[in-house]
């Protein structure tokens, strides 16, 4: 990142280790932003799913996207020496809201399958032609994601605090997603005993396909989000380097980690 704020090493394997580790940073965001692009279009040009988890779907990389992006921006800012420059803060804060609208993905995944699968028919009439209620969660998603990145910048909430939050959310995630298919094959048997039309059978049944995705997709996301959040505080808060080339060949892990964070659900 910047390299002009602090002492540097004079090792020389150091240095390379570090290069090596930003060289393979920048290939494969490249790689992950070709492949994201391309499976947002077969996702919707296949239509494989009810649209709202489409859209929920295509959403839950871009938080992460995000900020693996501007953190590579944050390098080439670092490299032609503008530490200093107003257009850091705004990085940083761009940095800091990925961060925050990954762990609020996680809510938008609950609250759309408690209506898929409580409120089966309003779900339908009400979506049936244009994914309104998942573009309502992102919409309430990024301005969420505003507020407590600026709520964390100006102070109101400390870093801890933020760590605190994440786990909480993160240890209700995993307990939520890991019984939805034991919920969703419920709620299809009492719609089979019932003689419910068609359309709500079939959706309840999407719905234990769904339930069935989303309990290892979800609970790996929660484990990949989990370890991040612990790790950049350790590095950051805890951790102390005077060594500006140790810190950010750390960071450069961290960054790897959110790479296969949005690698995975691909």
């Amino acid at each position: 990142m910047r390299l002009a704020a602090g002492n540097t090493t004079e090792s020389s394997t150091l240095f390379a280790v570090y290069v090596g580790l930003k060289c393979l940073q920048a290939i494969s965001t490249a790689l992950v932003f070709i492949l994201y692009i391309y499976v947002v279009m077969t996702l919707w040009r296949k239509q494989v799913y009810h649209s709202n988890l489409i859209v929920l779907l295509m959403a839950l990389p871009v938080s992460s996207l995000i900020a693996v992006f501007m953190t590579l921006v944050l390098d080439i800012v670092g490299a032609f020496d503008l530490s200093h420059s107003p257009l850091v803060d705004i990085i940083e804060f761009a940095v800091k809201s990925g961060m925050f609208g990954g762990v609020l993905n996680l809510p938008n995944f609950i609250l759309e399958r408690l209506a898929a699968t409580l409120l089966v028919n309003k779900y339908e009439q009400c979506n049936n032609r244009f994914p309104f209620f998942s573009l309502a969660l992102v919409m309430v998603q990024i301005g969420l994601t505003c507020l407590l990145t600026y709520l964390n910048t100006i102070g109101l909430i400390s870093n801890l605090d933020g760590v605190i939050v994440f786990m909480i959310v993160c240890a209700v995630a995993i307990v939520l997603f890991s019984v939805l298919p034991l919920i969703s094959r419920r709620a299809y048997q009492i719609h089979l005993r019932r003689g419910s039309a068609i359309s709500v059978r079939y959706q309840t049944a999407e719905n234990l396909r769904v339930a069935r995705l989303l309990n290892k997709l979800m609970v790996l996301y929660v484990c990949f989000f989990i370890t991040e959040n612990l790790y950049y505080y350790v590095v950051v808060f805890v951790l102390h380097y005077d060594d500006v080339i140790v810190q950010e060949i750390l960071l450069s892990v961290f960054t790897t980690l959110m790479v296969a964070e949005v690698r995975y659900p691909l």
